[in-house]
């Protein structure tokens, strides 16, 4: 709601609650310029307190919107938390980016958050399975008495892999295109920069998945200073270590998304 702040534009006229109230049926009318170049906006500003709580269908009409519009990126910026809301809207994302920082409380929310949005990716493959065969052998899986107990999410792979391998590779390689990375936000010291690659390592034994790292951003005074000053940060200190590691991590960002487009 607060985006327009951030790079120092008026609100719009229509925001995104417009169209999911279906006061409009063009998505394009909510998009307005702003005054950075080829950087455009849909602002939340005008929307009710409610706009949060949104019902599948409004996400699965965000989705149709967003194949309306001729842009060559569209960055969604999702809220904390791990509701169904938050989680479907990262789904909808070719490229997820979980950001985080070095506290131990965010670390371990962001350990809940993908535990979370692993879960609702893998009942949708499920789910979404013509033949059922998926369903039938995870609920044989998670039904007390198996062989081995899922204590983790990699357990999980290993259980199936155990009873039909074909629906263990189906499902993996399923989850493998989630296309999720981390970013080390707000780091002060050494130690803070090395903790995203211990938790990218972390990510890769519980959930015998490869996430992403992108890189580390450091505290830097200036980024405080560009909210102040309604300004984006990169526009006038291209030279600061912050704005640096923004771009070192846009360059992986984008490399992986070429590399998920690849694949597929």
């Amino acid at each position: 709601a607060n985006l327009h702040t951030l790079i120092g534009c008026t609100s719009t006229s229509t925001p995104l609650s417009s169209y999911l109230k279906g006061e409009t049926d063009s998505f394009t009318e909510t998009v307005s310029k702003t005054t950075v170049p080829n950087l455009d906006i849909i602002s939340g500003a005008k929307d009710p307190l409610d706009v949060a709580n949104m019902h599948s269908s409004k996400i699965e009409l965000i989705g149709k919107g967003i194949k309306q519009v001729d842009h060559d990126y569209i960055l969604i910026d999702i809220g904390p938390g791990s509701a169904y809301t938050q989680l479907d809207l990262l789904l909808l994302a070719d490229e997820a980016i979980i950001l985080t920082t070095a506290e131990p409380t965010s670390v371990e929310t962001t350990y809940r958050l993908m535990k979370s949005l692993f879960l609702r990716k893998m009942r949708r493959i499920m789910k979404n399975q013509q033949s059922g065969v998926l369903e039938t052998k995870l609920n044989k899986i998670f039904k007390p008495g198996f062989g081995t107990p899922i204590k983790k999410f990699g357990d999980i792979f290993h259980s199936l892999a155990q009873i039909d391998t074909e629906q263990e590779q189906y499902l993996r390689a399923a989850m493998e295109h989630a296309g999720i990375s981390l970013l080390m936000n707000n780091t002060g010291c050494r130690e803070d920069e090395q903790l995203g690659p211990l938790v990218q390592r972390g990510c890769r034994d519980y959930f015998d998945l490869e996430i992403g790292f992108l890189g580390s951003i450091p505290n830097d005074r200036a980024v405080n200073n560009s909210v102040r000053e309604r300004s984006p940060l990169a526009i006038d200190n291209s030279g600061i270590g912050a704005v640096k590691s923004l771009n070192s991590s846009l360059q992986r960002l984008t490399l992986n998304a070429r590399r998920n487009v690849m694949s597929l």
